[in-house]
């Protein structure tokens, strides 16, 4: 079978979307939808796929990335909703998702806009602490894609303030970060404030990364710190966070945490019953250390018993879409006034990080019997997260959809539902929601693509595929470009010159 030109397939997905596009302000886009196939043409990684829904899924999830685009007098930003919200920073940012923007954002070609945005949070008013966030990890995965250096020089200093500022106001005596679960972009979620895998995970990767980035830079007494810093958390994490009889990642909550907790939610006590220690309760986010390296190394097999639950029908497996929350609890999805909780719903955002640890676990670990999920299980995973990209619109056709979240059993877009119930003028707040990655799962980790300092290394998961085709990645200069047929094997192109290949998939490493 021929492969297809990528730019018809491309157009051909844009019309589907384009036509079918419920943003009312479209022309007020940077790249409106008259200029967007032009866009992503020029900017985006190319694929064609097998699989014709995840396929739909990648062009569109970068089709509805280019409307957040915003040129302000500051600096070029990246939105987390359209529609201006009240909670939001300068030019209607929030940095609660910021993080994803720069892993998804690393694989245009155009430097502008992730160099714009990485300066807006330091130079251009940014709230770079308003919710927990991955700054320096974001910008020195960039970097890894890109092999340009001089934003991590600029802003060397800024992440290192910034890591002080979060230890100033975020340490707990442990040695470990608290943080509030709505500063976490996941209110009402079960165990509420306290030592939360999440910050803590977003604080070991920033450490690590500002660790690299002063070996870079040539700072080796920083990188020192900083990697004393990331040692340290990784090894309270597994100490303090890991519940050693359940196997998981759970939130610690002290006396204090409960105070803050109460302090933050005011009158609304839902949630605040939970007993003080560990929590009883495993959540979604206990898969956040895997996504962000802190259990690359594993000092014992038996940590890899958590991953027994994601595809358990009682705790995360809903029939179509991972919740945030055990399904068998008792308090799973309770009623709430508000239209966003943690206690259940399937978020994208929570998605996107289980699926990325699940990857990164497959890869460092493989499929061994110590390890209870398969590359087939992370696929079949995949593809349910692309398929809920979906709504029945007014008129009753089914279109192409991201909002904020979901009901793993039915798929209904729970605060859209909640909102237009309530006639709230805000209830359009949601459309082409950017609170998540996708593209970058399918480049990072079905395909396989990761960047490294020196190399790159091709290790696709997809392995049931007979076919895929990644084209137009720009990494360090260099163009590239992953072929693979189950009949032809494994080939990576740099610059249209095959530069590695396999008979079959497997590893593939190039010096870079």
């Amino acid at each position: 079978m021929a492969s297809k030109n990528l730019k018809d397939v491309l157009a051909a997905h844009v019309a589907a979307f384009n036509y079918d596009d419920l943003d009312v302000d479209q022309k007020k886009r940077l790249i409106p939808n008259s200029q967007v196939l032009e866009w992503m043409y020029e900017n985006i990684p190319l694929v064609e796929l097998p699989d014709r829904t995840i396929e739909r899924a990648y062009y569109f999830r970068w089709w509805t990335f280019r409307k957040h685009l915003r040129q302000t007098e500051d600096a070029c930003v990246i939105s987390e909703f359209l529609a201006d919200v009240p909670w939001a920073g300068k030019h209607n940012t929030i940095n609660c998702a910021a993080g994803h923007h720069f892993y998804e954002g690393r694989w245009i070609k155009s430097p502008k806009y992730l160099d714009e945005y990485l300066r807006f949070w330091f130079e251009g008013g940014g709230s770079v602490r308003s919710y927990s966030f991955w700054v320096a990890d974001a910008a020195y995965k960039r970097y890894l894609v890109t092999g340009d250096a001089s934003p991590l020089k600029r802003h060397y200093d800024d992440f290192i303030n910034n890591y002080k500022a979060w230890e100033e106001s975020h340490s707990d005596e442990s040695g470990l970060f608290w943080q509030v679960d709505d500063r976490e972009g996941m209110e009402f979620s079960m165990a509420g404030t306290g030592l939360r895998p999440n910050i803590n995970s977003y604080m070991y990767a920033d450490a690590r990364a500002i660790a690299a980035i002063a070996r870079l830079l040539g700072d080796t007494e920083q990188a020192k710190v900083f990697d004393k810093k990331a040692d340290s958390l990784q090894k309270l994490m597994q100490e303090i966070l890991w519940d050693k009889e359940a196997k998981f990642f759970k939130t610690y909550v002290s006396e204090k945490h409960r105070k803050i907790q109460q302090e933050n939610y005011k009158g609304d006590n839902a949630h605040l019953g939970q007993p003080l220690g560990l929590s009883p309760i495993p959540e979604l986010f206990g898969y956040t250390p895997w996504y962000y390296g802190v259990m690359d190394k594993l000092p014992a097999e038996n940590f890899l018993k958590a991953w027994r639950l994601i595809m358990d029908r009682d705790y995360f497996a809903g029939p179509v879409g991972l919740s945030t929350a055990p399904i068998k609890h008792p308090d799973f999805m309770r009623p709430h006034h508000h239209e966003c909780a943690w206690d259940g719903p399937s978020w994208p955002f929570a998605t996107c990080q289980a699926l990325g640890a699940m990857a990164r676990s497959l890869r460092n670990f493989g499929e061994t019997k110590a390890m209870p999920v398969t590359a087939d299980d992370f696929m079949k995973l995949i593809k349910q997260y692309a398929a809920a990209h979906r709504l029945v619109d007014s008129d009753g056709k089914d279109i192409d959809w991201i909002d904020e979240n979901y009901d793993p059993f039915d798929g209904e877009w729970i605060a859209r539902n909640r909102l237009y119930a309530w006639n709230d003028e805000k209830k359009d707040r949601g459309q082409y929601y950017n609170h998540s990655s996708f593209c970058d799962l399918i480049i990072s980790d079905v395909i396989g693509l990761q960047c490294r300092e020196s190399s790159i290394m091709v290790q696709p998961l997809a392995l049931d595929w007979p076919h895929f085709r990644l084209d137009n990645v720009h990494v360090r200069g260099r163009k590239l470009s992953i072929r693979y047929r189950k009949e032809a094997g494994l080939k990576v192109l740099v610059d249209g010159q095959i530069a590695g290949e396999l008979p079959k998939l497997g590893v593939l490493e190039i010096s870079m």
